[in-house]
């Protein structure tokens, strides 16, 4: 797959890394107690010369670990101390619904707690405030000299991302070490590209036989389509939204293929009596509440459950992700291909 140039964000992140370049990495934590400004300014900047000496900066840590997605990551280099752990926030940048991370974690111990051997995914746990949705991680590289692990995380969620990016790791849950519990909270300000770099296609479409695509937004992370539960179906609702689509953009190069990173369902009960709407879970351990006692839903009945809260007026929606391993330059995207159907990108 050809990495396409992406001049107009490249800009964005040069001008960007000019300006942050010039200030210490700045620690969310806070002072505990009051300090007067030239000290802590002397202090924090100590402290950032020597996180990041190992690796240069954000540029230098582009260089060594070459994260997939340079071009479109603002440095942030900002981060928080608990529990002997430093994680810190080298860059990040996030369009509408979707969002990268790129971080690192160092024990600033002697206990030598972390290594590569270690269950980053999903033992990281990693959150945006306030953001509920999928969450990919990817261990780059360990130094163990430095003790130090830089990671590439991944998000898609169920709706846009607000900005400053909130980052909270609550738990270092790295089997087989012991689980580390922390409040890691780091605060990401980045410029605001969404605007500039995102497509919303206006073209509703059938995606199956049962999900009804209203929107399809894409940005240089990859793709996202909302929509609803259409008509009735023998398939059950799981197997619908895990099903394999084949999707590309398309450039002026060729086609770029997305993977499939998951799908989600909510229920949109405003305005009607949550009484009548059970807790609902689905998957192979399906479950419906009845009198207050969990009740295994069979495959076969998971649409007809659906049908069933449509009938009390609440709303299904859909959301499933794509992704893709290099950034997609939008202002090249003439169109995407669905399941073998072209969609303009207009």
């Amino acid at each position: 797959m050809n990495n396409h140039e992406m001049p107009d964000i490249e800009k964005v992140r040069q001008a960007c890394h000019q300006r942050f370049a010039s200030q210490p990495a700045r620690n969310t934590m806070g002072l505990k107690r009051f300090v007067p400004a030239a000290a802590a300014f002397i202090l924090l900047f100590a402290v950032s010369t020597t996180v990041f000496a190992a690796v240069g900066g954000f540029d230098g840590f582009v260089q060594r670990f070459n994260p997939r997605f340079a071009e479109v990551v603002a440095p942030v280099m900002a981060y928080a101390d608990r529990e002997g752990i430093r994680i810190t926030v080298i860059g990040a940048q996030s369009f509408d619904s979707m969002a990268v991370v790129y971080l690192s974690v160092t024990e600033l111990t002697e206990q030598n707690r972390l290594s590569a051997h270690m269950d980053w995914w999903p033992g990281l746990h990693l959150h945006i405030e306030g953001m509920g949705g999928v969450m990919q991680q990817n261990l780059l590289y360990f130094d163990a000299a430095s003790r130090t692990a830089y990671l590439e995380v991944r998000f898609a969620m169920h709706e846009a991302i607000p900005q400053p990016l909130t980052i909270t790791v609550d738990q270092l849950a790295l089997y087989p070490a012991e689980a580390i519990s922390g409040n890691w909270v780091i605060t990401a300000y980045t410029p605001d590209t969404t605007n500039q770099h995102i497509a919303v296609i206006a073209h509703k479409f059938m995606l199956c036989d049962a999900i009804f695509i209203e929107r399809v937004t894409l940005t240089p992370l990859g793709l996202a389509m909302e929509g609803t539960f259409g008509v009735a179906s023998d398939n059950t609702v799981m197997s619908l939204l895990q099903a394999e689509h084949e999707v590309y953009v398309e450039v002026p190069g060729g086609l770029i293929p997305l993977t499939q990173t998951g799908g989600g369902m909510s229920i949109d009960a405003y305005g009607l009596d949550m009484e009548e709407l059970p807790p609902i879970s689905w998957g192979p351990n399906a479950t419906r509440v009845v009198d207050g006692v969990p009740t295994p839903i069979p495959q076969p009945d998971q649409l007809a459950t659906v049908a069933m809260l449509m009938e009390t007026g609440a709303g299904i929606s859909i959301s499933i992700r794509w992704q893709t391993e290099a950034p997609i330059n939008i202002a090249e995207a003439s169109a995407i291909i669905v399941n073998g159907i072209r969609i303009p990108v207009s």
